[in-house]
């Protein structure tokens, strides 16, 4: 084997003792506003997560999404605003869990998540004799702040920024504001 190979199976091998030794499953469900170019609207939010490994006590390096379906059917229809809007958001996110509902050994008040991932959104625009297509995808950002409701379970404010590409490969960025809710003990 050379070097290469050898350090991919110490890195893999490492990798499987974090995942089998400190796998934790968070997950939470929301609400959200989605804008895609000039284009907007509500979407309900399904938000897992998998803590890969423990920084601390009370905070954690995870993988997971805020994914989206977005649907939202305005009274009037016209050419200049659609009857009908449907879509999705799904990005894919490498981030940082500090403070609340960082793993389950966090008893903070407060906490707060940063990420760097992936987007992939598409939003299907139609009236009557009418129908559009607007999808964008790139780089995403990602920032939120959790906090205690409800007795002792958590709610979050999430905001994440696309910059990325449109349908025609023109740049085109999509912002998304997510209030969620987090299931499970704290």
């Amino acid at each position: 084997m050379t070097n290469k190979k050898y350090i991919l199976c110490i890195f893999l091998s490492v990798l499987a003792f974090n995942l089998s030794a400190q796998f934790e499953f968070n997950w939470g469900a929301g609400l959200g506003i989605h804008q895609v170019g000039s284009r907007y609207a509500p979407g309900l939010v399904v938000a897992p997560r998998v803590n890969i490994m423990d920084l601390s006590e009370s905070a954690s390096l995870a993988i997971g999404t805020k994914a989206s379906f977005i649907y939202f059917s305005l009274a009037e229809g016209s050419r200049e605003l659609p009857e009908t809007r449907i879509g999705f958001d799904a990005p894919i996110f490498a981030m940082v869990n500090i403070g609340r509902e960082a793993n389950d050994y966090s008893i903070e008040q407060m906490g707060f998540v940063v990420g760097i991932g992936y987007s992939f959104g598409q939003m299907t625009l139609s009236g009557d004799n009418y129908e559009e297509i607007v999808k964008a995808d790139g780089v995403c950002l990602m920032g939120g702040l959790r906090f205690q409701a409800f007795g002792n379970r958590s709610m979050g404010v999430n905001v994440s920024q696309t910059f990325g590409r449109g349908t025609h490969r023109e740049s085109l960025n999509s912002l998304s504001v997510r209030l969620l809710y987090y299931f499970g003990e704290q």
